[in-house]
Protein backbone atom coordinates (compact mmCIF):
# COMPACT_ATOMS: atom_id res chain seq x y z
CA UNK A 1 0.00 0.00 0.00
CA UNK A 2 1.23 3.50 -0.87
CA UNK A 3 1.41 6.38 1.11
CA UNK A 4 -2.18 7.63 1.27
CA UNK A 5 -1.28 11.53 2.09
CA UNK A 6 -0.12 11.32 -1.77
CA UNK A 7 -2.93 8.89 -3.17
CA UNK A 8 -5.44 11.58 -1.86
CA UNK A 9 -3.86 14.46 -2.99
CA UNK A 10 -4.30 13.12 -6.33
CA UNK A 11 -7.85 12.46 -6.40
CA UNK A 12 -8.86 16.30 -4.85
CA UNK A 13 -9.48 18.16 -8.29
CA UNK A 14 -7.82 21.82 -8.60
CA UNK A 15 -10.88 24.05 -7.78
CA UNK A 16 -13.66 22.78 -5.51
CA UNK A 17 -17.20 24.36 -4.94
CA UNK A 18 -18.70 24.69 -1.40
CA UNK A 19 -20.48 20.86 -2.07
CA UNK A 20 -17.24 19.63 -2.78
CA UNK A 21 -15.69 20.84 -0.17
CA UNK A 22 -18.26 20.21 2.68
CA UNK A 23 -18.02 16.44 1.23
CA UNK A 24 -14.04 15.98 1.68
CA UNK A 25 -13.87 17.95 4.96
CA UNK A 26 -16.97 16.67 6.62
CA UNK A 27 -18.01 20.27 7.76
CA UNK A 28 -21.30 22.83 6.97
CA UNK A 29 -20.91 25.98 5.04
CA UNK A 30 -21.50 27.39 8.37
CA UNK A 31 -18.47 26.16 10.05
CA UNK A 32 -16.26 26.53 6.86
CA UNK A 33 -16.84 30.17 6.69
CA UNK A 34 -16.73 30.49 10.42
CA UNK A 35 -13.60 28.82 10.32
CA UNK A 36 -12.39 31.26 7.71
CA UNK A 37 -13.17 34.58 9.71
CA UNK A 38 -11.32 32.64 12.45
CA UNK A 39 -8.13 32.14 10.59
CA UNK A 40 -7.97 28.84 10.80
CA UNK A 41 -8.86 27.36 7.04
CA UNK A 42 -8.20 28.23 3.65
CA UNK A 43 -10.31 31.23 1.79
CA UNK A 44 -11.90 30.77 -1.46
CA UNK A 45 -10.39 32.20 -4.82
CA UNK A 46 -13.22 34.30 -7.27
CA UNK A 47 -13.47 32.20 -10.10
CA UNK A 48 -16.59 34.45 -11.61
CA UNK A 49 -18.42 37.68 -10.74
CA UNK A 50 -20.66 36.00 -8.00
CA UNK A 51 -18.58 32.37 -8.13
CA UNK A 52 -16.21 30.99 -5.65
CA UNK A 53 -14.06 27.85 -5.27
CA UNK A 54 -11.17 26.76 -2.85
CA UNK A 55 -7.88 25.52 -4.00
CA UNK A 56 -7.71 21.29 -3.73
CA UNK A 57 -4.22 21.71 -2.86
CA UNK A 58 -5.31 24.73 0.19
CA UNK A 59 -7.68 22.44 1.08
CA UNK A 60 -4.97 18.73 1.31
CA UNK A 61 -2.78 21.18 2.82
CA UNK A 62 -5.44 21.77 5.72
CA UNK A 63 -6.74 18.41 5.81
CA UNK A 64 -2.43 16.78 6.27
CA UNK A 65 -2.17 20.12 9.09
CA UNK A 66 -4.94 18.18 10.96
CA UNK A 67 -2.93 14.76 10.92
CA UNK A 68 -0.38 16.79 12.98
CA UNK A 69 -2.60 18.09 15.60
Amino acid sequence: MGNTKESSAAVLPALMRLPEVEAVTRKRKGAIYLAMSQGTFPKPVRIGGRAVAWKGSSIQAWIDGLEGA
